[in-house]
């Protein structure tokens, strides 16, 4: 992907977080590469481009430049890769990227918010039906940089709770304010998910404090439980 743009570093996502990057020196088993997670982008300070992937992860980026590889396959043993028919990247493989141009930096583009979902679209399954308040949402928060990364059950199965993770983006720490309908009492959790402080709720909703890059997982106990 040529681009005007004359810069040989990347931003690129990373779990729970972005990396800037440069070219690193080639050697015999390593051609320029840096992992990503769903996009890279360049800019100049003016304007910026991206690359957003579906599962094809290694990047270079040079000389306003940006290469993804789509397939590996050595036609000889390469660092303990052997080609046979039982390759994972033989056969047939779709590809789906998406090109994402916007001003200023990334950071106040809406670039991250387009990654998430054209990795994670809508799906409609059929269920038990939830009915919902026009123009109420179910969660809601106030910071585009504070992203809802998971909505799940507990795992110790506790009835009327639910799991909150959510992370900051871009690096800058912030106050964000955060709605969930039918919420009667959150709290801060560890990665095991046991309670830990009790956070205040103002109604329907709470306000928590993120540092930069940092991850949180939020127990949150509905009305009538």
């Amino acid at each position: 992907l040529p681009t005007t743009i004359d810069t040989s570093y990347g931003i690129c996502e990373v779990p729970f977080g972005v990396v800037r990057r440069k070219p690193y020196i080639q050697g015999y088993n390593k051609k320029g590469e840096w992992p990503v997670q769903r996009f890279a982008a360049i800019e100049d300070g003016k304007h910026g481009v991206a690359l957003v992937n579906t599962g094809v992860q290694g990047v270079e980026i040079n000389g306003g430049t940006i290469w993804t590889t789509l397939l590996r396959a050595p036609k000889n043993e390469c660092a303990g890769m052997v080609p046979d028919e039982t390759s994972s990247q033989h056969g047939f493989h779709t590809f789906k990227f998406a090109l994402v141009a916007y001003e200023g930096s990334w950071k106040e583009s809406p670039l991250l918010t387009i990654a998430q979902e054209f990795n994670s679209p809508i799906q409609v399954l059929k269920g038990t039906e939830l009915k919902i308040a026009e123009g109420v949402p179910y969660i809601k928060i106030d910071r585009r940089n504070i992203v809802l990364s998971a909505v799940k059950l507990p795992e110790d199965g506790a009835d009327g709770e639910i799991i909150i993770r959510i992370y900051e983006s871009v690096g800058c720490a912030c106050e964000s304010s955060i709605y969930i309908k039918d919420a009667s009492n959150v709290w801060m959790t560890n990665v095991d998910e046991l309670k830990l402080e009790p956070v205040e709720l103002d109604g329907e909703k709470l306000k928590v404090c993120m540092q930069p890059f940092e991850i949180k997982t939020l127990r949150v106990r509905k009305n009538g439980y």
